[in-house]
């Protein structure tokens, strides 16, 4: 939607749109539908060899060399958007499109990608022409002046300490701010924030069915396992979810923007809207799936939980079943 705002107001010219799906994962089918997303933007003159720029079975390099020339010709500017970069994992199409980008003569070619995961692809190029800008998670997120604005629109009329509990239970998470929008009646809005930080079944029921199932099952159970601590590390991690691959996971959610923040030191925490509303859920068998927050406890009696308790860092609790905070251990960070 962001980008679709921003091309849709800011690009003077034509846009081409290339959505990717699965089918697009291996060369013929990427470049011959990104050609095709050029041509139908109007952007390409209509004899351009680019409308028959379409390989039979595979993109070669001499097409690669054709593209580069082509594309230096258009007639006027144009923005290409490629959504869902990240379904791409085919390695022949991210050679050839690290290529392609790496080494881009000047054209009128203004390219956009949007990913939930940093793409494989030599951006270090990019970056270092000053070629590159990279909008992450954290840039998206809502000021309260946006915040205020957004409720302002849907005859929301907050004031300042309402604002702040929420800013304070969303930080500013598009995800978590058009849940409060959606939960909160504007005919009542401190009853309706009074929910939002407690356990509110609506609340928990849109953020079920519109963002924990955009997940695979098995971050979904990590999600799920791990929210019983406000940080953790991939030792804590493994010991949450029995399995050993807490690091990589953590680092893997954070690329792909997936509720997670990175603090110092390797360690992680999550948003704490999210935490709240997975702590709360409405679906028994979802919930049944958390780990049992004592095995936070029977951890801190280990060698690891001792030497984390001596490090000095704010607590990393445990959130006790009855939603009671016990049983402290030093985290990563100075008080």
């Amino acid at each position: 939607m962001t980008a679709a705002s921003w091309t849709a107001s800011s690009a003077r010219g034509p846009v081409a749109w290339f959505s990717l799906d699965d089918s697009d994962d291996n060369p013929r089918s990427f470049w011959s539908n990104l050609v095709s997303a050029l041509v139908a933007s109007g952007a390409v003159r209509d004899r351009s060899p680019l409308r028959h720029l379409n390989p039979v079975s595979q993109f070669k390099d001499a097409d690669l060399d054709e593209l580069w020339v082509q594309l230096a010709d258009l007639p006027a500017p144009v923005v290409l958007v490629i959504d869902d970069f990240h379904v791409i994992t085919d390695d022949d199409v991210l050679e050839q499109f690290g290529r392609f980008i790496a080494k881009l003569p000047p054209s009128p070619l203004r390219l956009v990608l949007l990913t939930h995961a940093d793409p494989v692809l030599p951006l270090h190029e990019l970056r270092a022409r000053g070629d590159l800008t990279e909008i992450r998670a954290a840039d998206l997120a809502f000021t309260s002046a946006e915040t205020a604005e957004l409720f302002a629109s849907s005859a929301f009329h907050l004031r300042a300490d309402q604002l702040d509990r929420i800013m304070g239970r969303t930080e500013g998470w598009p995800a978590g701010v058009r849940v409060a929008a959606l939960s909160i009646d504007p005919q009542d809005v401190e009853s309706g924030i009074t929910r939002l930080c407690s356990a509110d079944r609506g609340a928990a029921d849109y953020f079920v069915d519109e963002v924990l199932q955009a997940v695979s099952p098995a971050d979904r159970d990590f999600l799920l396992r791990t929210t019983v601590t406000e940080m953790m590390n991939g030792d804590v991690a493994d010991q949450l979810t029995g399995r050993s691959d807490g690091r990589q996971t953590l680092e893997r959610l954070f690329e792909s923007n997936i509720f997670t923040v990175k603090r110092e030191h390797g360690w992680y925490s999550y948003q704490p809207l999210l935490r709240h509303l997975l702590t709360n859920l409405p679906d028994l068998t979802l919930r049944q799936s958390a780990v049992d927050p004592l095995r936070v406890n029977r951890w801190t009696a280990t060698d690891n939980g001792a030497r984390l308790r001596r490090r000095d860092g704010p607590s990393l609790i445990a959130q006790q079943q009855d939603g009671r905070h016990d049983d402290e251990f030093a985290g990563p960070f100075g008080q």
